[in-house]
């Protein structure tokens, strides 16, 4: 995972190893091997950060399965989600093409209380619920990568990028010690009066009260 926080087009270098960014696909198409029409070599885009910057990337042959659902003309994703978990909803069992799934709403609070909902589904549910119930922090930070972003009616929202994300709570790496102590420095200067969590849509648990 890059250590550093996402950055705009024009800080890239090519002596960055890894980063995150935060972009929107303004162009993609599927570029053919060289005299071979019918053997797709890479995935190219066109991609726009929030300043306007363009810049053109690849996706090579070897990792296409891996990205190649993810990637949407006018799509946007974005690497990196973090936050406190203040509530979650409870699993939703249904069927998806005659078999069956599973869905669960986790509400992740940022440092200045903003909101947003994270949805898991059939075994990032399962990921989720043992990070969640194993971990005895009394806050839990998580991070998912590879989230998508998405938007309705003005309402965002964010989900797992298909089977290439990753949950990490609690984990001692760099994102979330910032976290928690800029958490810390936070309550520490206001007086601070837990909320109740935003309804999801489902019953919604508090993240404090006892663990299934």
């Amino acid at each position: 995972m890059a250590s550093k926080n996402p950055v705009m087009i024009r800080e890239l270098h090519t002596n960055h190893n890894s980063c995150s960014i935060t972009v929107r696909i303004i162009r993609l198409w599927k570029q053919p091997v060289y005299g071979n029409v019918n053997n797709i070599g890479s995935i190219e885009m066109i991609i726009m950060d929030a300043a306007g910057q363009r810049i053109q990337a690849s996706v090579r042959k070897n990792v296409i399965p891996t990205f190649e659902k993810l990637l949407v003309e006018g799509g946007a994703i974005c690497m990196n989600v973090i936050g406190k978990v203040s509530g979650y909803g409870d699993v939703i069992i249904g069927d998806k093409n005659g078999s069956p799934n599973q869905m669960m709403d986790v509400q992740l609070q940022d440092i200045v209380g903003n909101k947003m909902k994270v949805t898991f589904w059939d075994s990032y549910v399962d990921d989720f619920k043992a990070k969640f119930n194993n971990d005895k922090a009394a806050v839990n930070v998580m991070i998912v990568q590879f989230a998508k972003l998405r938007e309705w009616r003005g309402i965002f929202s964010v989900s797992h990028g298909f089977n290439v994300a990753r949950i990490f709570m609690n984990n001692n790496i760099d994102e979330i010690n910032a976290f928690k102590k800029r958490q810390h420095h936070v309550l520490r200067l206001q007086q601070f009066t837990p909320s109740k969590p935003t309804s999801l849509g489902t019953t919604l648990h508090a993240a404090n009260v006892a663990r299934r």
